[in-house]
């Protein structure tokens, strides 16, 4: 499950490293232990875990110049909130707007790569003036992944509140896709 580091995972453009052997690593106050070795991977956790919770996958990740790690849990008692099955709402992707809700609701698209084209245009123009192998064009090549990265990072937020939001609101989702 895990891949080998490569330069180019070095160099910054992205990389994983993935566990399977959970037994042998913990997470104690912040921090996650590795059995066998020395010292420990400090983590910044911007969401507590449940009591109780059992680690079941780890995945490292680096993306540029940050570095994530992903736990997935399994928590024994989890306690959810059921809502009425007869609120139910359709929704149509639609081309002009980004959704259309059956109660008549419209989303519009935030237009997020249409403002992020103009810096995204001209990182590609200075990457393309940069000689090849030189310091200034591997900069560049980081410059151009930052801001493609930002864009993709905007879109995929965006869309995860849009559909959280909608899933709390209603009880049951049923969705069409033109092809």
């Amino acid at each position: 499950m895990a891949r080998p580091a490569s330069r180019a995972s070095n160099r910054g453009i992205g990389g994983w490293f993935g566990f399977s052997e959970f037994s042998k690593i913990r997470l104690t106050y912040g921090a996650l232990i590795f059995k066998g070795m020395p010292g420990r991977l400090q983590l910044d956790l911007h969401r507590l875990l449940p009591d109780h919770a059992s680690i079941r996958s780890r995945t490292l990740t680096k993306e540029g110049r940050i570095s994530r790690v992903a736990l997935q849990i399994e928590v024994a008692d989890v306690h959810t909130v059921r809502q009425k099955a007869g609120n139910l709402v359709g929704i149509d992707r639609g081309v002009e707007r980004l959704a259309m809700l059956s109660t008549g609701e419209t989303v519009a698209n935030p237009g997020f790569g249409a403002a992020a084209a103009r810096r995204i245009g001209k990182a590609q123009r200075k990457l393309a003036r940069a000689a090849r192998g030189s310091r200034r064009r591997l900069k560049a090549v980081a410059h151009l992944a930052r801001r493609r990265r930002r864009l993709a990072n905007r879109r995929k937020s965006y869309l995860h509140q849009l559909t959280a939001a909608i899933a709390a609101r209603f009880g049951a989702i049923a969705s069409r896709t033109s092809r």
